[in-house]
């Protein structure tokens, strides 16, 4: 009995910590959840095993109806759309080769500026953009819900050009079933080589020389880690030529006994990182948390690069395997070491 408690224990607190996870990568406003309230909602709603879908989600819903009662507003910096906006982004780029044209870095500085200033005074959260590269039939339904339900919110899809034509024609229908649609949506922003304003609904954007500007797109940035009341994370770069103590100087001056280290060489497993990162911040007993990335130059640059634009910028790692989700904390900064591969 007293084993079973236990477990019965863990297993509340599990739950707890995941969802917490969880909670916090909405960025709703106010979601400094407190942990003895979600307890008590936890204990209130609790489902029985072997319960049926339809009352499984009746109590989800309640629970979840219950909890953003309790704390008024959900969203924060809403934005009051007064027509419905879908708008292109033309990805021209020139190509040096026309018979090889190559998409494999099509996410580089330039991109990442331009999608953090297209949500504007909002804080991009990971559930308003939608990556097609890797995606379903029931992640382009359910992204498309999103943009019916929350009229105030930005949403964005990138990658359009390397999706599965058959994933690629279902997208492009919710885009034109959204076209003719009377009630107010979210704004979209679409993201493509291919795609033209000939499609009905669509207009060009014209994008801003600012939204191009790293300086002024970090300036921007940190400022909504302060309107959000969130601490950003601390990175530090380490980079060089080989053999000058790259490796030396980590070990010695920077890494501590609890610092979690990861190498990302030709293949990026991002369960395996929500997992471990999950774990970490589960067993973490100190103030000064610190991960290290040694990047190799076989690394997959471009989901690389959508998984720490993922992690410092929408705050989160969703992982599609199991479910789980990872949020950085809004109120401690986590110190993040990245090696990352000399290059001329």
């Amino acid at each position: 009995s007293n084993d079973l408690d236990n477990q019965n224990n863990e297993e509340q607190k599990l739950t707890i910590h995941c969802l917490e996870h969880y909670l916090r990568s909405l960025r709703i406003s106010q979601e400094n959840f407190i942990t003895d309230h979600l307890i008590e909602l936890y204990q209130k709603y609790c489902i029985e095993a072997g319960s049926n879908t339809d009352l499984c989600l009746k109590i989800l819903t309640k629970f979840l109806q219950d909890l953003f009662e309790h704390y008024g507003n959900i969203f924060q910096n809403e934005q009051k759309h007064h027509k419905n906006e879908q708008y292109l982004i033309s990805i021209n780029r020139p190509i040096s080769n026309l018979n090889q044209m190559s998409l494999s870095h099509d996410f580089d500085l330039n991109m990442c500026c331009i999608l953090l200033n297209i949500f504007q005074n909002q804080l991009p959260s990971s559930y308003q953009i939608l990556w097609c590269s890797n995606t379903s039939e029931e992640d382009i339904y359910l992204f498309f819900s999103r943009i019916r339900t929350f009229p105030s919110l930005t949403f964005v899809i990138m990658d359009i050009d390397k999706m599965h034509h058959r994933l690629r024609e279902l997208l492009l229908n919710e885009q034109d079933l959204l076209t003719r649609q009377q009630d107010m949506h979210g704004r979209v922003f679409y993201f493509s080589r291919e795609l033209t304003t000939g499609r009905k609904g669509l207009r060009e954007f014209q994008i801003p020389n600012r939204y191009k500007d790293p300086n002024e797109s970090y300036i921007h940035l940190m400022n909504l880690f302060n309107e959000y009341h969130i601490v950003p994370p601390q990175i530090q770069i380490i980079s060089g030529q080989a053999g000058i103590g790259k490796t030396h100087h980590i070990n010695r001056q920077l890494k501590t006994d609890r610092t979690s280290c990861f190498s990302i060489n030709d293949k990026l497993n991002l369960s395996l990182l929500v997992s471990s990162f999950l774990l970490f911040d589960s067993n973490m007993t100190n103030n000064n948390p610190s991960i290290f990335f040694n990047i190799s130059i076989h690394s997959p640059f471009e989901s690389l690069n959508r998984t720490l634009f993922s992690l410092f910028i929408c705050g989160c790692l969703n992982d599609r395997n199991s479910g789980l989700v990872f949020s950085l904390p809004h109120t401690q900064s986590w110190k993040f070491i990245i090696e990352v591969p000399y290059s001329d």
